[in-house]
């Protein structure tokens, strides 16, 4: 799994690099997630600072992006926020990973029997389990 910890020390580059190596352009009026990121942070106000990372981090998680991760050297309630988005996304990556095997093998090799497990998933991720195997 690819993460992406959203680092107070990123800066903003101006051309993406793709797996070649080589600089690619970066689509017209998209920014990237680490020019996001760094867009979010204003120089002097670090609770600011932090309100925006989680703001990009939960719209990266909203659009699908379930690489992005908060720091996990932050202090007090902002180090428990931090865990709970970073625990709640793994969580629906470990879901989203569980229901492509499913297609796979279901879908595609016709193994019937095939059940979706998720070990200690509770409330809303447990009743998501039960409704796919069901």
């Amino acid at each position: 799994m690819n993460e992406t910890t959203i680092d107070q020390s990123e800066k903003s580059p101006s051309v993406g690099t793709p797996g070649n190596g080589k600089p690619a352009e970066l689509k017209a009026g998209r920014k990237s997630k680490t020019e996001q990121v760094a867009a979010a942070q204003p120089a002097g106000d670090p609770v600011e600072a932090r309100s925006r990372q989680l703001l990009v981090a939960m719209v990266a998680f909203r659009d699908g992006d379930f690489s992005v991760r908060l720091p996990p050297d932050w202090s007090g309630t902002d180090a428990r926020l931090a865990e709970a988005f970073n625990q709640t996304i793994a969580q629906k990556q470990r879901v989203s990973d569980e229901v492509a095997r499913l297609s796979a093998t279901v879908g595609k090799e016709g193994r019937l029997k095939q059940r979706m497990t998720l070990p200690g998933a509770i409330g809303g991720w447990a009743v998501e389990v039960d409704s796919i195997n069901t």
